[in-house]
């Protein structure tokens, strides 16, 4: 299964959404958001802080999870090796 080149700056944003850990990711990010728009919902906030509460908690947990994912992904690079070394220019 690949993809075929070309497509355009577009194409690959759209590839990249699609891709199942970033639709979880980006599911749970509103699913906070839901969570505490409803709580604040609750505490009987104006309809605008209930908005900026929900969006906040989006943005929140979006910029939580990138974090995440880079630290594992930094921590996995860190444990890399090459297994040849590299010849020297010359």
């Amino acid at each position: 299964m690949g993809v075929q080149p070309g497509g355009g700056r577009a194409f690959w944003l759209v590839q990249m959404l699609a891709g199942t850990p970033t639709v979880v990711a980006i599911l749970n990010a509103v699913l906070i958001g839901a969570i505490l728009a409803i709580g604040a919902v609750r505490l009987r906030a104006s309809p605008a802080t209930v908005l900026l509460v929900g969006g906040a908690g989006f943005v929140v947990a979006v910029v939580l999870e990138r974090w995440y994912v880079q630290r594992g992904i930094d921590k996995l690079r860190a444990g890399l090796h090459p297994l040849f070394p590299t010849p020297e220019k010359g």
